[in-house]
């Protein structure tokens, strides 16, 4: 679909470590208040870990990234890059 920016607040925080496979699924829902996306990034290893640590409800955060169909649930997601 393309690369886009988004920028709002945290209104959901929903991270999953993947202990098998030693990786982190990072996922948290945003808002600008007239439309809301999630995001979403399989991370290997300690790579995920300062995001899951870092990110909370609340926050305003700018994120850039690729919109994209969740294979999981068909909707749609923010991939950072």
């Amino acid at each position: 679909m393309g690369e886009v920016t988004v920028e709002g607040d945290v209104f959901f925080v929903g991270h999953r470590q993947l202990k098998k496979r030693n990786a982190w699924v990072v996922s948290f829902d945003m808002t600008d208040y007239t439309d809301s996306v999630r995001v979403n990034k399989f991370m290997p290893g300690e790579e995920g870990k300062p995001i899951v640590e870092g990110v909370k409800t609340g926050q305003h955060l700018v994120v850039q990234g690729r919109l994209n169909i969740s294979r999981f649930d068909n909707e749609l997601v923010l991939e950072p890059v």
